[in-house]
């Protein structure tokens, strides 16, 4: 059972810092609510994120309105340092289950998570985080050195999308992203245009 108030966790990637601190990127997916939870689910939301940012807004009813999705779940990405949590995020959406562009390949998108500090608190590392179709099923990263990454792909509950998060080395840019479907098939190459 889909709850619109209860989010699914998975952490996405993890490493450690230079001084042995544990870093998690975590996705915190919402499931989607229907016009009249909508306000409900995104002051839940607003709760979490503002414990760590105490700098947010509450969200107003007629913004929730203005900007409410009806066919998409809402996506939180965060990190954790030793378990807490940093006032490093962004949120955005992906396709729910049943919906007519649901699991769908397309272009894959993303974001550049942490590269921007927010107050006396910085992201412990550069993060680009992907959302693909459900039938990629390998990316490949290449950087501008020549070296590559082939990153886990998270599923998150039932939603139709994967995702994708690859720390960026320090002083390393993409070069290119590729992605395979599960029997090896390159299904694109994206040379530019994605975060890394």
């Amino acid at each position: 059972m889909r709850d619109p108030f209860t989010p699914v966790r998975a952490v996405l990637a993890q490493g450690s810092t230079a001084d042995g601190k544990v870093w998690k990127a975590w996705a915190a997916l919402w499931p989607r609510a229907d016009r009249a939870q909508a306000v409900r689910q995104a002051q839940l939301l607003w709760a979490e994120r503002h414990a760590a940012d105490p700098s947010l807004a509450a969200p107003t009813a007629e913004f929730v309105q203005q900007y409410w999705q009806p066919d998409d779940d809402v996506v939180n990405l965060y990190f954790t340092l030793d378990g807490v949590r940093l006032p490093n995020d962004s949120t955005g959406s992906a396709p729910a289950p049943s919906t007519p562009h649901a699991g769908a390949a397309g272009s894959p998108t993303g974001v550049l998570l942490g590269h921007v500090g927010k107050g006396d608190t910085v992201a412990p590392v550069d993060l680009a985080v992907l959302q693909v179709g459900s039938d990629v099923g390998k990316v490949v990263v290449t950087w501008q050195d020549g070296s590559t990454d082939e990153p886990q792909l998270t599923a998150l509950a039932d939603s139709p999308v994967h995702w994708v998060a690859v720390p960026r080395p320090a002083g390393r840019t993409a070069k290119q992203w590729q992605f395979y479907d599960r029997a090896g098939t390159l299904l694109s190459t994206d040379p530019a245009g994605l975060p890394g």
